[in-house]
């Protein structure tokens, strides 16, 4: 079964891997390779942060939930959800959730 964070996880590590082959930003000027991997890997951090912690504003803070074009894949839904869907998990989130989920990424 392929966990959602892992899914996560891969198109992170596809979005760095174009990264260092694109060295040069849209209007022409020079991109720190070093510098965009680093926001990533900020950004996957923050994210098994707020999952470990069931901190839904945390969690919320990675996420344009509120741009139209946003949508969200899991692994256990039949299709992708937008921000409403969102918006309510993290609001379960915020009345059950619990710390403790203990997720780990390995060899990212």
């Amino acid at each position: 079964m392929i966990h959602s964070w892992k899914v996560f996880v891969a198109v992170t590590v596809l979005l760095a891997g174009l990264l260092c082959r694109c060295q040069t930003n849209k209007v022409g000027g020079k991109v720190d390779v070093r510098e965009e991997q680093g926001k990533i890997l900020k950004i996957i951090d923050t994210y098994v942060q707020a999952v470990g912690a069931a901190d839904a504003d945390l969690l919320d803070s990675l996420f344009w939930k509120d741009d139209p074009h946003f949508s969200e894949i899991e692994n256990d839904r039949p299709k992708p959800f937008g921000g409403k869907t969102f918006t309510a998990i993290g609001d379960w989130i915020r009345k059950h959730g619990k710390p403790g989920n203990k997720q780990r990424f390995y060899e990212t």
